[in-house]
């Protein structure tokens, strides 16, 4: 590293989402510093993504192309070989920074307060399917904290994946390159499953216990038409074709031998990221069990998400061939569905069904965290 290396890169990947770049790029060059680049890395879009870019005159802001189209995994490693900073933070083509969001930052990055930082989350939802931009809310204030992501973590295995978004990630939130080049030697690249963002999740704690957790926002999550946030929306067919896209570019992978093949394979994708990173870091989880019924049950409650047309009682009546691959207890799958029923409850009594979002005047993201910031 150089006196000139950025203290920061900011990573966008992207793959044929014009209507939504140019907003995440103005957001994070909405900045003082000059101290950090924007990275976009683009999945060969074949959309005016790569003139939408030349177009932002900025010397912070860097276009890289992998010359082919790759899998999302492939595309987050090209651009992580690409970025220059001392420090990386991915964000999606649909997210944002918010305004002085890096300035803020940065002093905690000089500082090497800690390898790891992170910070509350708000999510955006882009106006899409004829429904008005929305948003989940803001998140109250925290005070500052140190917290240990090795703890975090081997939670989320024993409760068989519930909560996998809690361990901070390199997306939505920033980590030293030296604790992502220690991933990357010890797993033999850094973005090692179909599931880049949560793999450096689980594989973190195996390098370090430590991440911040400061008391401001630095980004804003974002949801739009053409992506999982947005497929959600749109209904569980759409999030099947959202996640078979993501399988068919990722290629024929097997899978942990431990899950079940009789579901589709999408359902497997996250807890195979969980199970592949348990298996390579083991200094991280020990004896830590993973639980596979509890699996099942927050499988079931994703059933939207993931696009599975189950039942409650099939996964029961699978049990026996269940249990050919994995444990499986059917008092621990009761208790854990009886959980996730009782919290769908009490989020439904809160804010309605279906109702986690209330409707928001600010037309795209780019605007919504320049009226929250003032």
């Amino acid at each position: 590293m150089t006196d000139s290396t950025p203290l920061l890169s900011i990573v966008i990947p992207t793959r044929e989402r014009v209507e939504t770049l140019p907003s995440a790029i103005a957001t994070a060059l909405d900045q003082r510093s000059r101290r950090f680049e924007v990275l976009v890395c683009d999945n060969h879009s074949q959309d005016r993504t790569r003139d939408a870019v030349a177009s932002i005159r900025d010397p912070r802001l860097r276009y890289v192309n992998p010359g082919a189209r790759v899998s999302m995994s492939d595309n987050w490693e090209f651009a992580l070989r690409h970025a220059e900073g001392r420090h990386v933070l991915f964000i999606g083509d649909d997210d944002a920074i918010l305004p002085g969001g890096v300035d803020r930052l940065e002093p905690l990055l000089e500082s090497g307060a800690s390898p790891i930082v992170t910070w509350p989350r708000a999510t955006y939802m882009w106006p899409a399917n004829g429904a008005p931009a929305r948003t989940g809310g803001l998140p109250p204030p925290q005070p500052r904290t140190e917290i240990d992501i090795r703890a975090l973590a081997q939670a989320v295995m024993r409760r068989g994946g519930y909560g996998f978004q809690r361990p901070p990630s390199v997306y939505h939130a920033v980590f030293h390159r030296d604790v992502l080049a220690a991933i990357g030697e010890r797993a033999g690249r850094v973005f090692r499953t179909s599931q880049p963002d949560v793999f450096v999740a689980f594989a973190a704690p195996g390098v370090t216990r430590r991440a911040l957790a400061i008391e401001f926002m630095v980004t804003i999550l974002g949801h739009s038409e053409k992506s999982n946030g947005g497929g959600v929306a749109a209904g569980p067919a759409t999030a099947r074709q959202r996640w078979q896209q993501l399988m068919d570019e990722h290629g024929a992978v097997p899978l942990h031998p431990s899950l079940f093949p009789g579901v589709p394979e999408r359902v497997n994708l996250i807890p195979d990221t969980l199970l592949v990173a348990k298996d390579l870091f083991p200094e991280a989880y020990g004896d830590t069990p993973f639980g596979y019924a509890e699996m099942w049950a927050y499988d079931y409650r994703l059933r939207d998400y993931l696009g599975w047309d189950t039942s409650w009682m099939g996964i029961v009546r699978q049990r026996r061939a269940i249990r050919r691959y994995q444990p499986f207890s059917l008092g621990r799958f009761v208790a854990a569905s009886a959980f996730h029923e009782a919290a769908i409850r009490t989020r439904r009594l809160r804010h309605g069904r279906g109702a986690d979002w209330t409707a928001c005047a600010a037309p795209t993201i780019a605007d919504y965290v320049r009226g929250i910031a003032n």
